[in-house]
C-alpha cells in the first residue's frame, strides 16, 4: 500500500522482500532479494542490495545491485518495470529487461558485470553523457528482436542486435554486431571503436520521405564487416535547398572497411544540380575502403534529365564519390544535330556535279534547255565523341551514335551549249531546287550508377527533319578536262523527342521544334584518261564542299535551351573512277558500267554548342564532325538519241543509277540514286 521501509542496516535473513505498492530504501549494505511488484525500490548511492532483484515498479539504483562475496547468481535484476541507473551503480549479476520493461542509464558511469538482455518490448536507454561499461566475457548487450536500445552517450559493451537501436551522436566502445533483423538509426555522428560487423540495416535517414538531415556521419575505427548491410542516408540535391550537394557519409580513420553493401538514399531533393564530388564514403589517415557497393536506389527518384550521377572510386581503397556530368543525351543531342547536319551536307546532298551530260552526237544547233530529275534515298549509322566541361572531371567526354534513314528529290533545270561551241568549251548554267527528309534515331547512353557497372541506355532522341533548298550551279568541259561548281541556300526544320525506355528518365524534350540555315559551295574537276585502244577510261576527279550553319536554340519542356553554334563543314575529296562504254549496233544509244572509289575528310574545326538551364550552370560542349571516310560507287548510265517527237521536242534522254556504299571511323552508310535528263 502506502507503506515505507527503510532498510538502515543489520542483515535480512528472510529469501525474499516483497513490495506490493509500498516504497523500500535500501540506506546500508544489505543481504536480501526483493521483488518490487508495483511500487517504488530505491538503493543509495554507496550501498548494497546483496541479493536479486525483480522490479515491475520503479528501481532507483544509484548503489550497488550484488556484490562480492555471495552466491554465483546473485545481483541479478528482473525487470518489467523502470529501472532508473545513475552514475556510479552497479549491477554484478545478469540482467534481464523484459517486455514492458525500460532500462535507463541517466548519467556518469554505470557498470554491468553480467550480460544484458533487451528483450522484445522492452527498453535500454543510455543517455546524454552517461556511459554504459561491462565486464562481462560474452556478448554484453543482447538486443532481441523487437527490443528498443536507445543511446545518446557511450557504450563501452559489445552489443549483439536483432532489434532495434536508436543512436543520436553515441559512441560504441566495443564490438557491435547488428544482424539481418537488426536496425540501426542514427543521427549526428555515430563512432564505432570496436568493429562495426553486421549484415542488417543502419539508417540515418529520419524516415520521412524527402526530409531529413544530410549530414549525419558513421566513423569506424577497426576492421569492419559489412558484408549484406543497407545504409539508408539522406542526400540533398535540390538546388532551391541550403546544403545543395550535402549526404550522409561513412568515415573510415583506421582499419577496413569490406564486404558487399546497398545504398538506399531519401532525396531531400529531385536532383537537378551540377555539384562537385560528393564524397560518400571518406577513406581518412590509415581507414581503407573495400566496401562493394551496388546500384544505389533513390526515393523519390532523381531527376536524371539534366544531369546524371553515378559512383567512382578515386583510388583502390579510396574514397567513393558521387559524381555527375551533364546528362550524355543533351550533349549527344548536340551532336546529333550537327552531325544530321553532316549527313545532309556530305551524305544526302552528297557533293555531285549537276546531271548535266554532252550531245551524243553533232547537230548543228548544239544549243538548248535541259531538264533533269534526281531522286535518292538510303541509310546512315554515324558515331562521335561530346565532351562537356559539367560535372567532375572537368572535361566529361562521351560518345554517342545515331542511325538515319532518308529519302530526297532534286530537279534542275540549265541552258547548255555543246560541240565545243565556246572556244572549244561545252557550258551550261542552270537552276537546282529539291527536298529531303528523314527521321535519326540516336540511343542515350548514360554511366551505370553502380561502381563499375557499364553504360546503361534510359532513353532514345527522335530528330524527324525536312529540308528545302534552291541554287545555281554551272558547268564547263572541253575534252576529258571537265569543271563544275554549285551554290545553294538550305532551310531544315527539325522535331526533336526524347523517350525514356526501361524505366530511365526522359531529357524533357518533347516535339520541340526549330529550325536551321545553311549555305553550300561546292565543284569538282575531273579527267578522263582513255586505257589504250579498249572501250574503258580512268577518270581522276578532285573536289571541294563548303558549308556554313546557323541553327536556332532547342528549347526543353521546362525552359532550359541548347545552342548549337555557328559552324562550319569543309569537305575536301578525291576519287577516281573506272567506266567501260558500250555503244549500240545502230549507233543511237551507248551504255557505260562504272566503278567509283573515292575518299572524303571533313577539315573544320569541331562544332560547339551551349546548354544553358538558367542557372550559374552553362555547359560548354564540343562535337566531333563526320571526319574521313571512304565511298564505293558502281552504276550505270544509259544515252539514247531520240528520233523527233518521240519524247516532244527532246533530243536525247540521259538515265543514270548508282548505289554507293560508305565507311569510315565515324560512319557507315549506304544508298542509291537515280537521275534522269532531257536535252531539249
Amino acid at each position: 500500500g502506502t507503506g515505507t521501509l527503510n532498510m538502515n542496516g543489520g542483515t535480512f535473513t528472510t529469501p525474499t522482500v516483497t513490495n506490493n505498492g509500498g516504497t523500500i530504501n535500501v540506506n546500508a549494505t544489505t543481504v536480501a532479494s526483493v521483488t518490487n511488484t508495483t511500487g517504488t525500490l530505491e538503493i543509495d548511492s554507496g550501498v548494497a542490495l546483496q541479493g536479486n532483484a525483480t522490479n515491475g515498479g520503479l528501481l532507483t539504483l544509484n548503489g550497488t545491485l550484488g556484490v562480492v562475496p555471495v552466491a554465483p547468481g546473485s545481483g541479478a535484476l528482473t525487470n518489467t518495470g523502470t529501472v532508473n541507473a545513475a552514475g556510479g551503480s552497479q549491477v554484478t549479476g545478469a540482467v534481464a529487461n523484459n517486455a514492458t520493461g525500460a532500462l535507463n542509464v541517466t548519467g556518469g558511469i554505470v557498470t554491468f558485470d553480467g550480460q544484458i538482455v533487451n528483450a522484445s518490448g522492452a527498453t535500454l536507454d543510455i543517455a546524454s553523457g552517461a556511459t554504459l561499461t561491462s565486464n562481462f566475457a560474452g556478448d554484453q548487450i543482447v538486443n532481441q528482436a523487437g527490443g528498443i536500445f536507445n543511446t545518446d552517450g557511450i557504450a563501452t559493451a559489445t552489443v549483439n542486435n536483432s532489434g532495434t537501436i536508436n543512436a543520436a551522436g553515441a559512441t560504441f566502445n566495443r564490438v557491435v554486431q547488428n544482424n539481418a533483423a537488426g536496425i540501426i538509426n542514427g543521427t549526428g555522428n555515430l563512432t564505432f571503436n570496436g568493429a562495426l560487423n553486421s549484415n542488417g540495416t543502419i539508417s540515418l535517414t529520419a524516415g520521412v520521405p524527402g526530409a531529413g538531415d544530410p549530414t549525419d556521419t558513421i566513423t569506424l575505427t577497426q576492421d569492419s564487416n559489412l558484408a549484406g548491410t543497407r545504409f539508408e542516408f539522406d542526400i540533398d540535391l535540390d538546388p532551391a535547398a541550403g546544403t545543395v550537394g550535402a549526404t550522409d557519409t561513412i568515415i573510415i580513420t583506421s582499419g577496413t572497411a569490406s564486404g558487399a553493401v546497398t545504398l538506399a538514399f531519401n532525396s531531400l531533393g529531385a536532383g537537378a544540380v551540377d555539384l562537385d564530388d560528393l564524397i560518400i564514403i571518406d577513406a581518412q589517415g590509415t581507414g581503407v575502403n573495400n566496401l562493394n557497393v551496388g546500384t544505389p536506389t533513390f526515393s523519390p527518384p532523381l531527376n536524371t534529365g539534366t544531369f546524371v550521377y553515378f559512383l567512382v572510386q578515386d583510388v583502390a581503397g579510396g574514397d567513393l564519390l558521387l559524381r555527375n556530368q551533364l546528362n550524355p543525351g543533351i550533349t549527344a543531342l548536340a551532336g546529333n544535330v550537327t552531325l544530321t547536319q553532316s549527313l545532309i551536307g556530305s551524305i544526302i546532298n552528297r557533293p555531285s556535279s549537276p546531271f548535266v551530260s554532252g550531245l551524243a552526237y553533232d547537230d548543228p544547233d548544239p544549243c538548248g534547255t535541259g531538264l533533269w530529275a534526281r531522286a535518292i534515298a538510303g541509310k546512315a549509322d554515324a558515331t562521335g565523341n561530346s565532351t562537356s566541361d559539367v560535372g567532375l572531371p572537368s572535361e566529361t567526354t562521351t560518345g554517342s551514335s545515331l542511325s538515319a534513314t532518308y529519302a530526297g528529290v532534286q530537279l534542275g533545270g540549265d541552258f547548255a551549249c555543246f560541240n565545243g561551241y565556246l572556244n572549244g568549251w561545252d557550258v551550261a548554267a542552270g537552276g537546282i531546287g529539291g527536298v529531303n527528309l528523314g527521321s535519326v534515331d540516336q540511343p542515350v547512353t548514360v554511366p551505370g550508377f553502380a561502381l563499375g557497372a557499364p553504360p546503361i541506355v534510359t532513353s532514345v532522341t527522335n530528330a524527324d527533319f525536312l529540308q528545302y533548298y534552291a541554287g545555281v550551279y554551272a558547268t564547263a568541259s572541253r575534252g576529258p578536262l571537265a569543271f563544275d561548281l554549285q551554290y545553294r541556300l538550305e532551310k531544315t526544320d527539325f522535331t526533336v523527342s526524347n523517350t525514356g525506355i526501361g524505366g530511365g528518365a526522359s531529357l524533357g524534350i518533347t516535339d520541340s521544334d526549330f529550325s536551321s540555315k545553311a549555305q553550300t559551295l561546292s565543284g569538282s574537276a575531273s579527267y578522263g584518261i582513255p586505257i589504250g585502244d579498249s572501250n574503258f577510261a580512268i577518270v581522276p576527279t578532285v573536289g571541294f564542299a563548303w558549308t556554313r550553319t546557323q541553327t536556332d536554340a532547342i528549347v526543353f519542356d521546362n525552359g532550359d535551351t541548347l545552342q548549337v553554334n555557328d559552324f562550319e563543314s569543309r569537305t575536301a575529296f578525291v576519287g577516281a573512277t573506272v567506266a567501260r562504254t558500250i555503244f549500240s549496233e545502230a549507233g543511237d544509244s551507248l551504255q557505260r558500267q562504272f566503278i567509283t572509289a573515292s575518299y572524303y575528310n571533313d577539315f573544320a574545326d569541331d562544332p560547339t554548342a551551349s546548354f544553358d538551364n538558367g542557372s550559374p550552370t552553362v555547359g560548354n560542349l564540343v562535337n566531333e564532325n563526320l571526319g574521313a571516310y571512304t565511298e564505293v560507287s558502281a552504276g550505270w548510265n544509259y544515252v539514247r538519241i531520240l528520233n523527233p517527237g518521240q519524247i516532244g521536242p527532246a533530243r536525247q534522254l540521259d538515265a543514270s543509277i548508282r548505289a554507293d556504299a560508305r565507311v569510315g571511323d565515324q560512319l557507315n552508310s549506304y544508298g542509291i540514286t537515280g537521275q534522269l535528263r532531257l536535252q531539249f
